[in-house]
């Protein structure tokens, strides 16, 4: 399975935490990818920006 993680700019000090969690509870064979926003990240986004985003990586 697939996992994607993204997230608004006003939850990126959560960012770290929901990432490490999620790869402890998922199987080897999973893949987490994290498309959030890193705390030492310059870059923005915004809830409207992240849904698009979601709605996006979901179409495939």
């Amino acid at each position: 399975m697939k996992i994607g993680i993204i997230q608004a700019t006003s939850q990126k000090s959560k960012n770290f935490i929901l990432e490490k969690y999620i790869k402890e509870s998922v199987g080897s064979n999973d893949q987490v990818f994290n498309f959030g926003i890193y705390q030492d990240s310059s870059a923005s986004l915004s809830y409207v920006q992240v849904s698009l985003a979601v709605a996006l990586l979901t179409e495939n």
